[in-house]
């Protein structure tokens, strides 16, 4: 099977059931399956080729999934591209990956038009502005004028379906291609193991051009044939009157965007009660957080997911029954379809306690780093991802990560795992964000620094944070000197990017 085969299979059972649901459109399957034949033929006519990449920079909108699957149809690899970017990161990543057609988004012109200004190898570039500039296309005049008639383009398993592009937390992001049947494994994973069914509404609020919202939750849906309705953009009222409104039973979300509906003072007025499973990613909660979700939402039903780009993603879940009693892991196995292990540098599995990497083998791994065998040799070993994630296992066998490998700072030959630094530093209540992160020392190997950012309105100096971490941590694993900044450097998904404070502080 591939991907493709989720949409035309839907529309030829359900043809007048519907599939996408937003504030502005609304289409049956027939529809999504005769909007994306469109967009395939016109692709088609303007030269793109199968294994042709195509990138796609909107947001959470009918046109992005019809859109999607277009690419696909057309024999292409769909690119999907931050929002958020800027435009040297468009350029970036439009040029790495050799896209020859770019669809985006009418509000996000400006950012697009300048990242592409100098790109001579697009042949056709789709705006969802009916005046888009003179050299683009209308996404409408596609629509009003493009056959319908579905292309019948050969795909196989194995062919490219998708290249997404991890955040650069460490360099320039790097494209991980994924075949259809990478995808298929996803998709089936997430299918079975959220209980995603024929009569399911699926809540799309965080961006799709995430793995985890992308492949796991939109492909599970597709897969099982319900519906979807898409947040344009995900702000904690319309998370909630969504759900209400559409009689939501899944969606996935970072904890944070779980967090924040509960400040609202209407919160209490909502009606949730639809929701079957709250599914969430990004990083795991505290005791205090999950008990307070599931206090709030009235719901026991909340599931963590563990998982990398690389991998699909897959990984592993922690379930309901969990959340409490072993809060902080991100569970005890592989999900469906993958297996995974802590292993230390000779490859070996760990004992209880001891600390190693996080690997997984899944039929859903990626098929290497796009246009970079150094780096795809590196993380896929033998078939099985090495995570970069450093973690340990308790008795029970439960995973919790302790850091990431490129973090860990060696001072003094002792090991500092940054995430427990920065763990304590954010139980102080002035501090909104912090990073540790470690510099070339000649007498200690490394030194400790750390930035933090402190919420509107307070203060807390250096002096006052180590001294508040006094009687928590080990000298040695306090920070030499804390900044406090305005901001800290992050990708456009929000991660920390540390690289750019080493240098910033190094010299």
């Amino acid at each position: 099977m591939d991907v493709v085969e989720l949409l035309n299979r839907n529309a030829r059972k359900f043809p007048g059931k519907k599939a996408i649901i937003s504030d502005h459109r609304t289409l049956t399957y027939k529809e999504f399956c005769d909007e994306s034949n469109k967009i395939a033929n016109f692709l088609i006519s303007k030269g793109v080729k199968k294994g042709n990449k195509v990138s796609i920079l909107t947001l959470n909108i009918p046109e992005y999934l019809t859109s999607l699957f277009g690419i696909m149809k057309a024999g292409g690899v769909a690119v999907p591209i931050n929002y958020k970017s800027q435009p040297p990161e468009i350029d970036f990543i439009v040029k790495h990956s050799d896209s020859v057609a770019l669809i985006y988004e009418e509000s996000l012109a400006e950012n697009v038009i300048k990242g592409i200004a100098d790109n001579k190898n697009l042949s056709a570039i789709i705006s969802t502005s009916n005046e888009p500039p003179a050299e683009h296309i209308s996404f409408s005049s596609i629509i009003n004028t493009s056959q319908s008639k579905d292309p019948n383009v050969a795909i196989r398993p194995e062919d490219e379906c998708e290249i997404i592009y991890t955040s650069g937390t460490t360099g320039d992001p790097k494209g991980c291609v994924l075949t259809h049947h990478n995808c298929i494994i996803s998709c089936l994973t997430a299918a079975i193991g959220f209980s995603i069914n024929l009569n399911s509404r699926t809540l799309h609020a965080m961006p799709l051009f995430h793995s985890a919202p992308l492949n796991l939750l939109m492909l599970g849906t597709m897969f099982s044939g319900g519906t979807h309705v898409l947040l344009k953009e995900y702000h904690p009222q319309f998370f909630l009157k969504a759900i209400q409104d559409y009689s939501i039973t899944h969606l996935f979300a970072a904890p944070v965007a779980m967090l924040f509906p509960l400040t609202l003072p209407d919160f209490d007025n909502y009606d949730l009660t639809s929701m079957h499973l709250w599914v969430y990613g990004g990083g795991p909660i505290s005791k205090g957080n999950a008990e307070l979700l599931m206090q709030k939402y009235k719901t026991n039903n909340l599931m963590q997911v563990y998982g990398l780009s690389e991998c699909g993603p897959n990984g592993s879940c922690l379930l309901p029954e969990d959340q409490v009693k072993k809060a902080g892991s991100i569970g005890y196995c592989g999900a469906i379809n993958s297996h995974m292990r802590v292993v230390n540098t000779s490859g070996e599995d760990v004992d209880a306690d001891e600390i190693g990497e996080i690997i997984v083998w899944s039929e859903s791994n990626m098929k290497e780093y796009y246009k970079n065998p150094e780096a795809t040799s590196k993380t896929l070993v033998n078939g099985w991802v090495h995570t970069g994630d450093l973690a340990k296992k308790d008795n029970d066998g439960y995973f919790y990560i302790v850091d990431r490998i490129k973090d860990m700072i060696v001072t003094g030959g002792e090991n500092v795992y940054t995430k427990e630094v920065e763990d304590v530093m954010l139980q102080i209540p002035e501090i909104a964000q912090a990073a540790v992160f470690g510099i070339p020392n000649e007498e200690w190997g490394d030194s400790i620094l750390s930035a933090v950012v402190l919420k509107p309105g307070l203060k807390k100096t250096g002096e006052e944070i180590k001294a508040f971490m006094k009687d928590k941590l080990s000298k040695y694993k306090i920070p030499r000197e804390i900044f406090v900044r305005e901001s800290l450097p992050v990708t456009p998904t929000g991660k920390i990017q540390k690289f750019i404070l080493r240098d910033e502080y190094k010299n």
